[in-house]
């Protein structure tokens, strides 16, 4: 979303952009319908849609929203009850986690050695659990998901527009 910096809008708007592929986030304090509507005027100059279904203005903490697999909003730390701007797994990830290990530990798989079984099980939970680590696709100016959280908690947002997905010619 270079041009979104080039023409300005970051500065005027005050909104920042979080991309991977296809979806991204728009981070501001305020103006988020000017930001959205901006977003929408240059995909049409592009010739892409957006997708308005998934498209959202979502004020944080009061409200929440999933991207990249991760649910945004406000987390109470478990031993204090304090609220914080964080990331959990998205319901619809941990119901793939939940097939998966089912997969893995299904009925057909009983005669295989145990700790290769415990080991798959680990990375699965790895993967899980922790954010993804930089991938390669940094080069290309792709931020992955800990790149989104800090932004968020950095900002400490108060408008967000969450997920929306362009379609159409890349």
């Amino acid at each position: 979303m270079l041009g979104w910096k080039r023409l300005g809008h970051e500065r005027r708007l005050e909104a920042r952009i979080v991309n991977d592929a296809d979806d991204l986030v728009i981070c501001c304090r305020n103006r988020a319908e000017e930001a959205l509507e901006t977003m929408r005027d240059m995909m049409s100059k592009l010739r892409l849609t957006v997708n308005e279904a998934k498209t959202r203005v979502c004020s944080l903490p009061e409200e929440r929203f999933d991207f990249l697999g991760y649910t945004f909003g406000q987390c109470y730390w478990p031993k204090t009850g304090r609220a914080y701007l964080g990331t959990v797994p998205s319901k619809k990830r941990i119901s793939r986690i939940c097939a998966a290990i089912s997969e893995e530990t299904g009925r057909n798989k009983t005669l295989l050695n145990q700790r290769a079984v415990v080991e798959t099980l680990n990375r699965m939970m790895i993967g899980i659990l922790s954010p993804p680590a930089k991938r390669t696709d940094h080069l290309l100016n792709q931020p992955d998901i800990s790149c989104a959280t800090n932004t968020i908690r950095h900002c400490e947002l108060i408008n967000c527009i969450g997920n929306a997905r362009i379609n159409g010619p890349f």
